[in-house]
């Protein structure tokens, strides 16, 4: 079995000899907001292919939380904004972006699930997770918080 090196904590399984390791990393994200009214968590599910080198595959499950939720008016700052909240997935292998997902929910949590892929055999080397907020009215406004970077773990033989 490859030995695997972790740049963050995860908890790894392994399937049949002839199929992927598939490694599990927690990822969390915000608006960057007082509230936070947008916020995501859930896990990237890092395949890691029997032969050693990297993921060209990752699973991403989880929720989006956009405040207030069901009428929650308990705290002023998570009052109704009239923004809903998105969240990008972005897969980078080398300096390019090789897949993008994302999710979108106003007043409310949406639970999300997909899977990022490379569409060469080249490895996905890091996956960024930033929620934004966005209003339409009267015109276009978008805000965002920090941008939040998951490295791939590394499987050595």
């Amino acid at each position: 079995m490859a030995g695997l090196i972790f740049p963050a904590p995860v908890s790894a399984s392994t399937a049949a000899a002839a199929q992927d390791t598939v490694v599990q990393q927690p990822f969390a994200a915000d608006s960057g907001d007082a509230c936070p009214h947008g916020r995501t968590k859930g896990l990237l599910g890092w395949h890691l292919p029997p032969l050693g080198g990297g993921p060209v595959v990752a699973d991403v499950t989880g929720i989006l939380v956009d405040q207030p939720v069901s009428g929650d008016v308990s705290t002023p700052e998570c009052a109704d904004d009239f923004r809903f909240s998105t969240v990008t997935f972005t897969a980078i292998a080398g300096a390019r972006v090789v897949d993008t997902e994302s999710a979108r929910v106003d007043n409310g949590t949406v639970r999300f699930a997909f899977r990022l892929a490379a569409v060469t055999a080249t490895p996905i080397d890091l996956v960024v997770v930033q929620v934004c907020r966005v209003n339409l009215d009267p015109a276009p406004f978008t805000f965002c918080g920090p941008k939040q970077q998951y490295r791939a773990p590394i499987a050595i033989s």
